[in-house]
């Protein structure tokens, strides 16, 4: 970028205020920062400012008003920075919901089917048990006695996980976390 010398700062000049302020300037950044790169940045950020502003002859205290340009750019790129993150974040979190919502879903359509494919009453069963339902309302839902409700749902239950193991045979390999530790009669 070429600096427009104009405003009645000589070549000679300007690299000398540039060598005189420039370490006020950058100490004071790396305080507010902390970040070398950063800081030069809007070191030279301030400086280009300084040498673009046609009043900067009228300027009595040159070095405060660096520190006030410096301090503004610090705050606006750190502004920019929260914002950027803030949103990353949100992009990150809304990922990872919709996964989790996709691999639940996958998840809910596979018990499905694996139930699909069991008797009647086995499904009838099982999805009782899992809508929170006790043994004994399950009893009286299904007009048996409360002590064959464990009976049958430990048999429906490997009826579900030889089901659920045979459609899985093939994926074993692929998904090693998916293993059939269903257990739905205790809690």
């Amino acid at each position: 970028m070429v600096i427009n010398l104009t405003q009645g700062y000589n070549e000679l000049e300007a690299e000398n205020f540039y060598k005189q302020e420039y370490p006020y300037l950058y100490r004071y950044a790396m305080y507010l920062i902390g970040d070398e790169e950063k800081a030069r940045e809007l070191c030279q950020e301030t400086f280009i400012r300084w040498f673009d502003n046609s009043r900067n002859m009228q300027i009595v205290n040159p070095r405060a008003w660096l520190k006030k340009v410096l301090s503004n750019l610090v705050y606006s790129d750190f502004r920019h920075r929260k914002v950027q993150s803030a949103v990353e974040q949100r992009l990150q979190d809304s990922y990872l919901e919709s996964r989790s919502n996709n691999d639940k879903d996958i998840l809910r359509i596979e018990v499905q089917d694996v139930l699909s494919r069991l008797k009647w009453r086995d499904q009838l069963l099982l999805k009782m048990r899992m809508s929170g339902m006790s043994y004994t309302e399950i009893a009286e839902a299904l007009s048996i006695s409360p002590g064959s409700v464990g009976t049958l749902l430990v048999r429906a239950m490997r009826r579900f996980k030889l089901e659920y193991e045979g459609k899985e045979a093939n994926k074993q390999d692929d998904m090693p976390e998916r293993q059939s530790d269903l257990n739905v009669f205790r809690g």
